[in-house]
């Protein structure tokens, strides 16, 4: 049948004789409005019952599930809105109590939430203007066709819409309150009602051949990326945005404000003018829509036709204003259109009152009838000016529809009836279009790829030999046949010809194929099996195996497989496992010993030794736990800073009363989720003299420097000069050394007293210290349906497992592990174990044909889509995502830019940021009583700012209306190369953190939002990054990476915002730099160093599987020399001449104010790299010198090729610090001119930089390969990542110094990886020396020394110094010139203090041991006294029961045989083994109660209680016990004797431990020479400031503080009482 719209599609065979179709009607399921239903009509509270009773008929369609009636539709076309009625909401209205109640209690919360949003503008129209507004359209010719509504409300534009209009036309309907959408859904069931706002909904451009509306008003705007620059208000923004969706020629008819024609701002005039033109205006009087909507606003009904291309406007002008004066004297702006034109308005205008505003202009009525006034004006309209749009029926076509059968995948080619087919859809479409060649090629790859796909079913499904090599022979005669015609499979036009069809790369991954002679080898599978058929193992005889077999088939422990590989039952193998599988009382399942004892065991061990009171099978667990407890940091090994989340705000509260020294008057309060510490302060502590004083300065006080602190605020004190905020240098210097004392006075303080010392150690290792990584072993794993051809390395196989048994997975191996294999591995495990149902990988762009063919490789069997850039095209992608919606791979691989094009669902984007928003709005609620109005108003802002950011990251612009990722099925991802998504947006309080990123990148953004959906599907996991460089630019790196993958334990640890991870883990400093554009300085907040880093490690590294080169001893060449050569070239005189130049130049930016463009430390810095490398980048006039750097290197790099020639080796160069497109003096160009005069041909050489697109690279990458070209230049960037040459490198040379140890990896990783012919190759660095060579080589030698013993795990490293910097220090580039002897002694100061400050430390911790050991033996003094007192006592009132006076009372009967009450003891312990809880009186024994108690170790024990209580155990036999009890008796004289040695020797440890206390650290001298030549030595190299205080003020401030200052500058005193502006 047809559509009306596009192709008919006949029947198949059948030829269909071409005839007139005429549309059938439309819209007759619609309701038609009539003067009967008397609209409009009644006061508010009638009009509130009727919509009382719409709303009660649409629930009760919606429980029946049917169409409304027409006598329902009646009484749902009455429904009005709320506009007209706010009181229903006004909670303060008692006259309307009863109506509140009736609409809450019919409402949803989220309806009643719409409903009550809807007051702005939910103002319904008026039947009579309706009417008119379509008049017009057919006069000015329209007669039906595709019609928008773009704020429909209950549809009163399509029941209103004449007969014959309504019967031609197709209705899309735009409504956001969903309530109100489901009522016109009812109404009008054959229209496309939409319930979401106007600038959210997915409409066709250029679709519509009329939008029609009343259009909501108001001075607000909406998110659109399309028109936000604009900042349009709601009216005009539906113009615009309608625009959009109408074709060329089609009309736009708009009621809207009167400020759309009147206002000043001409801005959407001036966009519709150049696009559209007007027909004609209609201004309504005040009162047309007091009926219906019981309102009184003056408003215009605007009607435009769109231009086509080409076409130039005629109709009347109406862009600008013009002054108008009505009959009795007023004076009036009005649209030049209405000026030219009164008769267009239906009244008078006047001044008066009006919907929004007050004395505005506003068009009264004249006492005419509106019908008969609307009538007269569209008579004065223009006729026939539109043109309807050709929608004509197509013509039949011979298309034959074929049913496409289940084999055939979706977009794959084959044969039917003889025809080349393709399947789209659910049927094959004949490709009767192709050249010959190319049918024909793909005619003769059908066989082949159908061969292979048999051939892999064959081995995999179980077949008998002989099957197999059946199979493998037609494998063969197929690919020989297409061979022999049209060569290689690899060959381009062969590649070209079956492009689009899902096996290509398995049909590639066939040859080795040798790009350069255009041959190829058959690969193994022509030959032999590549995948073997694993049997299922029925049976084992060690309990050991099944365990084994069970983690490998089931990914789990299950003991009831266990159970069937033994034929036996769970309780008779189960002690065989003792100490290798646990149960866990958390789960109630059974866990291998290396994941049970691992993790949190602080946490598992107390859930055991609960679980353990009640059932006796968990004290092994208790004691497993006990003996892998992490050993307890001591407070020296712990870094504290002010502002630490962790730290409990009564302990700062407490710290702020001693420094001040006031009693009270303090609250502090610290908000997790926003990373934020308040502070409320009495008049009291706010007039501390100290607070002004000793801690505090007369611009900025004791408590704000705190408060500051805390939240990692740098203070800086503004003036305000010429109206202007200015920095204050000497107010702000003041400032911050006084904040640095108060910081190092609180790490003092916090740990001085022992009581609180001990307190927080217990707290912080409770909450940080509390982890024990586990280690993973994938030995067990076989991998079913991997190819045997390729066998995976044990730290592959142990990532694979740690994929299948965590949440996340962070792969951060180093280049050339190997991680493609680990993702594919664990990708194909998670779907066999049916943990997966469809994986997708993420890849870099250039990536995606490895990475396909490496997939292959290892699983030859899987079932994969490869998404390439020709089907992210727009033409492309809605097809894309219907395949990998409907087919079931195995794998789907998508490109990093291809997977930011799939497009996520508005419900998932709205959720995120409901729940953001949801968060801080509980925190709100929580503090809404708070007296901090501070806190409460940064929450508030807090939300803006989240609801504005989040709005415009989400980038729906560049999405499609397609399918959504919800909806592919997507449910694991795997991210190679993650570190491109590292710029994920953060909220901080602290600005410009380097080495974090300074602007979100949407691709982040898009991948975060991506990440938390699938992990919302998988309890919080199913993703997997993979990286070589996960920490590049700073250890702060990791927050981003946590955040994508442990978002969960940050939370737990209270450290999702980054403020509070900033202070656990951080010591960010604040300081003046150069901006780097050089146009100014800026308080620039960097990480000096990172504290505390074990216990961040081990958060880190419980989802991070770290392996470093060092780690993996991989198959890599070996380094000649074991490291990289230095070739040392000497400075000449004008290089010195030149260092010694940028020194004075540094010197004047301390001492004097330079202009920043001017010069800056930038600009020395990367000055002073150029000129070490070759001073002629700086100054071209300067001579070539010989012995220089770069000719060294050119001499070397000739002579190892030279030596290379027979195997045709090849080398990198690297260089960033010129390019072969530099003006003037080129570094590149140079050596490759002294190369080629050498003899090395100029084809041997070649510049990465020369090609640019991904094909000319992969091209020169292969003649590289090739040895085609022997020496390749480039940079870093260029040719780091993604640049796999290494077959015939045999050395590399690095011309300059990279800034990051991440880039030096990058760039050595192209040698140093497997896959590489020479068992040995070089690595040499050129180093000038007396230049900035050297020192940035050792810098980085020293960071990369430090990133690699963390990552590897290294737990003795607690502070590491950070990797970012900007630019060599004032103080480093003095170094340099100089040479100064100052700077070798300092590193010989620091390393012996570094020693030093250890040793104090330990003093320190030995000091507080001492204490703690006095205490304790002071208190065991005084508890052994108390015992022996008390024992005395029990001795005299004890009864004789030796020999024949033995006596006992059991359950209330005397016995004198000993063993008949053994033998009754024994019995009654029996009974309460495993039975925890009080103990149980069982009688009296010489004197005293006795009682039997229950222990952990099944035994039992008897009590005997008089002042002390004495304990004898329960043994095996009556006549031991007894013994056991009358022995414990005749005792006491023994245990006295022991208790006054206990104290003799408690008081003697006591006496000994005092004579220590508080005894000196022996070095202490010379650690405090040594701390004073340190501050000597930094203050002559001039390391103790950053910038000079004239320099410190060029921040500019924000508003507030501009104000904050302005108001400071009026009232400045001494001590002014108002609050010093300051710079957060």
């Amino acid at each position: 049948m047809g559509n009306g719209e596009g192709k008919i599609h006949p029947a198949p065979a059948r030829r269909i004789t071409k005839r007139h179709q005429e549309e059938p009607p439309k819209n007759l399921n619609s309701y038609r409005i009539s003067e009967a239903d008397r609209l409009g009509e009644g006061g508010p509270k009638q009009k509130f019952q009727q919509n009382l009773k719409a709303i009660q008929t649409l629930r009760m369609l919606d429980a029946e599930e049917r169409p409304a009636t027409d006598e329902e539709k009646a009484a749902l076309v009455k429904y009005v809105g709320w506009g007209a009625m706010p009181q229903v909401f006004d909670v303060d209205s008692t006259d309307w109590r009863k109506e509140q109640i009736q609409l809450s209690e019919i409402l949803s919360d989220e309806e009643h939430r719409s409903a009550r949003a809807t007051t702005l503008n939910a103002h319904y129209t008026a039947p009579t203007v309706v009417s008119a507004m379509y008049r017009a359209a057919e006069r000015f010719g329209f007669k039906g066709g595709r019609v928008l509504e773009p704020a429909c409300g209950i549809g009163h534009f399509v029941g209103l819409m004449p007969e014959e209009t309504l019967r031609r036309s197709t209705v899309t309907g735009i409504e956001i309150d969903p309530l109100t959408a489901r009522i016109a859904k009812a109404l009008y069931s054959d229209t496309d009602i939409r319930p979401q706002p106007f600038e959210q909904t997915k409409l066709a451009d250029g679709f519509y051949d009329l939008a029609i509306s009343n259009v909501p008003f108001g001075d607000y705007t909406v998110h659109d990326p399309r028109f936000n620059n604009y900042k349009f208000s709601i009216h005009d923004y539906f113009f615009a945005a309608a625009l959009e969706k109408v074709r060329p020629g089609g009309l736009l008819m708009f009621i809207t404000s009167r400020g759309t024609m009147d206002k000043l701002d001409s801005t959407l005039r001036e966009m519709l003018s150049g696009r559209t033109e007007l027909l004609g205006a209609i201004r309504l009087p005040n009162d047309a829509f007091k009926r219906n909507a019981g309102t009184e606003v003056t408003t215009d009904i605007v009607m435009l036709r769109k231009l086509r291309p080409g076409e130039a406007p005629t109709g009347a002008p109406w862009k600008e204003t013009a002054s108008f004066t009505n009959d009795i004297g007023e004076a009036f702006t009005l649209n030049e259109y209405f000026a030219a034109r009164p008769e267009m308005m239906l009244g008078q205008m006047r001044l008066g009152g009006g919907m929004y505003g007050g004395n505005e202009p506003t068009l009264e009525p004249d006492g005419r009838n509106l019908r008969d006034a609307l009538a007269q004006v569209v008579e004065r309209l223009p006729q026939d000016i539109y043109q309807a749009h050709a929608h004509h029926v197509a013509e039949p076509t011979l298309d034959q529809t074929i049913p496409a059968p289940d084999f055939v995948k979706p977009n794959a080619y084959c044969l039917h009836d003889g025809m080349v087919c393709i399947r789209e859809e659910d049927v094959l479409r004949p490709l009767t279009d192709l050249p010959s060649e190319t049918r024909s090629r793909i005619r003769h790859l059908i066989p082949v790829r159908d061969a292979v796909r048999s051939c892999l079913r064959s081995q995999m499904d179980g077949s008998d030999e002989a099957q197999v090599v059946e199979a493998r022979q037609q494998l063969n005669h197929a690919y020989g046949m297409f061979v022999g015609r049209f060569g290689p499979v690899n060959l381009r036009a062969n590649q070209r010809a079956f492009d689009g069809d899902p096996d290509l790369p398995l049909l590639l991954s066939l040859e080795n194929y040798n790009d350069e002679t255009k041959r190829a080898t058959k690969a193994t599978i022509f030959h032999e099996r590549t995948i073997h058929h694993r049997k299922p193992i029925e049976s084992v005889s060690e309990p050991k195996e099944a365990l084994l077999v069970s983690l490998n088939e089931q990914g789990r422990v299950d003991l009831d497989h266990m159970a069937g590989l033994l034929n036996k039952p769970t309780e008779e193998f189960l002690p065989d496992l003792k100490g290798i599988i646990f149960l866990n009382p958390q789960t109630n399942q059974w866990e291998t010993d290396d994941q049970y004892l691992s993790g949190n065991v602080r946490e598992k061990l107390a859930v055991a030794d609960a679980a353990a009171v009640t059932d006796g099978r968990f004290h092994e667990n208790v004691e497993a736990l006990k003996s892998i407890q992490p050993e307890d940091l001591p407070a020296t090994e712990i870094d504290v800073r002010l502002g630490a989340s962790w730290l409990p705000p009564d302990d700062v509260k407490q710290f702020i009363h001693k420094l001040l020294n006031v009693s009270s008057g303090v609250e502090i309060g610290h908000v997790h989720a926003l990373g934020s510490w308040h502070m409320n302060a009495d008049w009291e502590a706010r007039g501390a003299t100290s607070n002004t004083t000793d801690w505090g300065t007369d611009r900025y006080t004791g408590l704000e420097l705190i408060e500051d602190a805390l939240n990692l605020k740098t203070p800086t004190v503004y003036d305000m000069v010429d109206k202007k905020p200015v920095v204050n240098a000497q107010a702000t210097e003041a400032a911050r050394e006084k904040q640095e004392r108060i910081k190092e006075r609180f790490k003092e303080w916090i740990w001085s007293d022992d009581s609180r010392r001990a307190r927080l150690c217990r707290f912080y290792n409770d909450t940080f210290n509390h982890t024990r990584l586990r280690t993973f072993n994938g030995d067990h794993l076989t991998l079913p349906g991997a190819s045997q051809t390729v066998q995976l390395h044990r730290h592959q196989k142990a990532g694979v497992w740690r994929i299948l048994q965590t949440q996340n997975t962070l792969l951060a191996h180093v280049v050339g592990a190997g991680k493609t294999y680990t993702m594919v591995a664990a990708a194909m495990e998670l779907k066999r174990l049916g943990l997966a149902r469809k994986p997708m990988f993420a890849v870099p762009n250039h990536m995606l044909g490895q990475f396909s063919t490496e997939l292959l490789t290892l699983y030859p069997g899987a079932n994969i889509l490869v998404a390439g850039k020709e089907d992210f095209e727009s033409q492309n992608r809605k097809k894309l995502f219907s395949r990998i919606a409907t087919g079931n791979w195995d794998a789907v691989i998508v490109t990093h830019s291809g997977f930011e094009r799939i497009p996520l669902s508005y419900d998932t984007q709205k959720r995120f940021f409901d729940e953001q928003l949801h968060e801080l709005e509980m925190i709100r609620r929580e503090h809404a009583d708070s007296s901090n109005r501070r806190l409460v108003k940064e929450l508030e802002k807090a939300k803006k700012r989240l609801e504005a950011k989040l709005q415009a990251l989400a980038a729906d612009h560049k999405k499609d209306n397609t399918l959504t990722f919800e909806e592919l099925g997507v449910d694991r991802i795997f991210v190679d190369e993650a570190h491109y998504f590292k710029n994920l947006f953060y909220v901080t309080k602290m600005t410009r953190i380097a080495g974090l990123p300074q602007t979100a990148s949407e691709r982040a953004f898009d991948m975060y939002l991506k990440v938390r959906h699938v992990q919302s599907m998988n309890g919080g996991g199913g993703v997997v990054f993979a990286t070589g460089t996960p920490i590049a630019n700073s250890m702060a790196e990791m927050f981003t990476m946590q955040r994508y993958l442990q978002p969960d334990d940050l939370k737990k640890h209270n450290l999702h915002h980054f403020d509070s991870w900033a202070a656990t883990f951080g010591e960010p400093v604040t300081a003046m730099e150069l901006s780097p554009d050089g146009a100014g300085y800026r308080l620039n907040t960097r990480f000096a160093r990172f504290i505390n880093v074990p216990e961040l490690m081990q958060i880190f590294r419980q989802s991070a599987d770290v392996q470093t080169a060092a780690m993996l001893n991989l198959p890599r060449p070996k380094l000649d020399g074991e490291k990289p050569t230095v070739r040392n070239a000497p400075a000449t005189p004008e290089l010195k001449a030149f260092v010694q130049e940028l020194a004075a130049r540094a010197e004047r930016l301390k001492t004097n104010r330079v202009d920043p463009s001017v010069d800056n430390m930038l600009k020395i810095t990367s000055e002073g790299r150029k000129a070490a490398l070759d001073l002629r980048l700086m100054k071209p006039s300067a001579p070539d010198d010989p012995q220089g750097k770069v000719n060294q290197a050119v001499e070397n790099i000739f002579r190892i090729w030279q030596e290379s020639k027979p195997e045709r080796s090849a080398q990198l160069v690297f260089c960033d610090l010129s390019t072969p497109k530099d003006k003037g003096f080129s570094v590149y160009r140079d050596a490759a001119d002294k190369l080629e005069r050498l003899g090395v041909p100029g084809a041997d050489i070649a510049f990465i930089q020369d090609y640019d697109s991904d094909a000319a690279k992969l091209s020169l990458f292969r003649d590289v390969r090739a040895g085609k070209v022997r020496v390749l230049f480039g940079s870093t960037q260029k040719m780091g990542s993604g640049t796999n040459v290494q077959e015939r490198l045999i050395a590399l040379h690095h011309f300059d110094a990279p800034w990051r140890p991440a880039d030096v990896e990058q760039r050595e990783g192209r040698i140093l990886r497997q896959g590489n012919k020479n068992e040995v190759i070089s690595i040499y660095r050129y180093v000038t020396e007396g230049s900035f060579d050297a020192y940035m080589w050792q810098t980085l030698e020293t960071k990369a020394k430090f990133i690699a013993q963390v990552m590897s795990g290294d737990m003795t490293i607690r502070r590491l110094e950070d990797l970012d910097s900007a630019a060599l220090t004032y103080a480093e580039v003095k170094a340099i010139a100089s040479g100064n002897p100052l700077v070798i002694e300092k590193a010989q100061v620091d390393a012996e203090l570094i020693r030093l400050t250890r040793l104090r430390s330990a003093h320190a911790e030995e000091q507080y041991r001492i204490r703690t050991n006095l205490r304790r033996s002071h208190e065991d003094a005084e508890a052994f006294t108390g015992r022996l007192t008390n024992l005395r006592q029990d001795i005299a009132v004890r009864q004789d029961t030796s020999g024949d006076k033995f006596s006992i009372e059991l359950d209330g009967q005397v016995l004198d045989n000993r063993g008949i009450a053994g033998e009754l003891i024994v019995r009654r312990a029996e009974k309460i083994k495993n039975r925890f809880g009080d103990d149980v009186r069982v009688g009296r024994f010489a004197g005293f109660d006795l009682f039997l108690r229950p222990t952990f170790n099944n035994n039992v024990e008897m009590i005997l209680r008089g002042k002390n209580s004495y304990a004898a155990r329960v043994t095996d036999t009556a006549q031991g016990t007894v013994r056991s009890l009358e022995a414990n008796v005749q005792g006491f004289e023994e245990r006295a004797t022991k208790l006054e040695y206990d104290i003799a020797d408690a008081s003697k440890r006591a006496k000994e431990l005092e004579t220590k206390v508080g005894a000196p650290f022996e070095r202490e001298e010379r650690y405090q020479e040594l701390t004073r030549r340190q501050s000597e030595i930094e203050e002559k190299l001039d390391l103790t400031k950053n910038q000079a205080p004239s320099q410190v003020d060029a921040e500019t401030p924000d508003t507030n503080e501009q104000s904050n200052a302005e108001k400071q500058n009026k009232s400045h005193s001494p001590r002014p009482k108002r609050r010093a502006a300051i710079s957060v």
